[in-house]
């Protein structure tokens, strides 16, 4: 008879149920379906493949931030001049686009920087990505000066993502748990690991002998 795993003891199907119901819905949806949309990251692949993986994991950061901010603009600083749904959709989607564009056009022009170069990784591909991408706002906000403003701030931060990359770095110094449990971490026969005890530690069967 296998012995069964602690870690995997989830208790009955009754009481399973019962904390399923407290997890968030994006947390059972990723769990359930762990697909390629969630789990495909910008550095997979090396600079000049999978063009498509890097194309989602850049919109899947900036294109919900600028529908979060299409929808504030709609709904505080649209009062009377929009009043009815299709404006504050409109006016959504005029955030929305140019976060999406942005992520697009970078990952597009680094993208294919490299493959015209035969596979280079290294600044360059970096440095047009940041112009194009400053270029979407330029054309967003119709303004030379705004387009070459964002290609510079751009720049500078494509390149410290770069130097990041090489050296190792983290943008944000996070100390990391070492234990990482979750709502089942009680349920964890803690005995079965041999950890070093305290001096002076006693069981309750050291006190029965």
């Amino acid at each position: 008879m296998a012995i069964k795993d602690p870690m995997l003891d989830y208790g009955t199907s009754e009481e399973e149920a019962w904390r399923w119901k407290f997890i968030p819905l994006y947390i059972r949806y990723q769990r359930r379906r762990d697909t390629y949309l969630y789990t495909v990251k910008y550095y997979d692949k090396p600079e000049g493949q999978d063009l498509l993986g890097k194309l989602i994991a850049t919109n899947r950061l900036t294109l919900p931030a600028g529908i979060v901010w299409g929808i504030a603009d709609a709904f505080m600083h649209g009062g009377q001049n929009l009043p009815g749904f299709q404006q504050k959709f409109g006016r959504i989607v005029h955030f929305a686009w140019p976060a999406a564009g942005v992520a697009t056009a970078f990952t597009s022009a680094a993208y294919f920087s490299s493959k015209f170069r035969n596979g280079k990784d290294d600044y360059y591909n970096y440095a047009l990505g940041a112009i194009a991408a400053g270029s979407v706002v330029g054309a967003w906000q119709r303004s030379h000066v705004v387009g070459w403003s964002a290609s510079l701030f751009f720049l500078i931060g494509a390149y410290a993502q770069r130097i990041r990359i090489e050296e190792g770095w983290k943008w944000w110094q996070i100390p990391e748990q070492n234990l990482n449990g979750d709502h089942r971490w009680h349920k964890v026969a803690w005995d079965i690991y041999e950890d070093p005890l305290p001096k002076g530690y006693t069981t309750s069967a050291d006190k029965k002998s």
